[in-house]
């Protein structure tokens, strides 16, 4: 079974650029998001559940594009595609299951730490996102969806 969705959370690790034999460029990227829900008769916001881990590979100039990013662990970012259960068998001979996206699409980032003077983030179409992190607030902190 496979739906279409979009996903916002944050790299549980730095992304691993890696080449096949024959030269292709995929960069694979961890993120976790963690259900979140507002409190009820309040305006609390809270997790409401375990994260939910999803493995992204972009392939060829997707995979050159994101990494140019220089995203790091813990960084906040929203990608979307086709989300699919893949199963496989563990080491020890055990059934897992994983939760991947297919033909994916880089939304954009926000810097866990960004630059003191400019916070920066990329765009679905590869434009600059920034703003004053001095003026105005981080665009994740003020949202409730993906600031894009």
């Amino acid at each position: 079974m496979a739906f279409t969705g979009t996903l916002t959370g944050n790299l549980g690790q730095d992304p691993q650029m890696r080449y096949t034999d024959s030269g292709k460029a995929l960069l694979q990227l961890s993120i976790a998001a963690t259900p979140r829900g507002k409190r009820p008769n309040s305006d609390q916001w809270e997790d409401v559940g375990a994260p939910v881990w999803l493995g992204v590979t972009f392939w060829e100039q997707d995979a050159e594009r994101v990494a140019n990013l220089q995203l790091q662990k813990g960084d906040q970012v929203a990608v979307s595609g086709t989300l699919k259960i893949r199963e496989y068998t563990r080491r020890d001979g055990q059934t897992a299951y994983s939760l991947e996206l297919h033909r994916p699409r880089f939304l954009g980032a926000v810097p866990r730490n960004p630059q003191p003077a400019q916070g920066q983030g990329q765009g679905a179409h590869g434009e600059n996102i920034q703003w004053d992190v001095n003026n105005q607030a981080n665009p994740w902190e003020t949202q409730e969806t993906a600031p894009f």
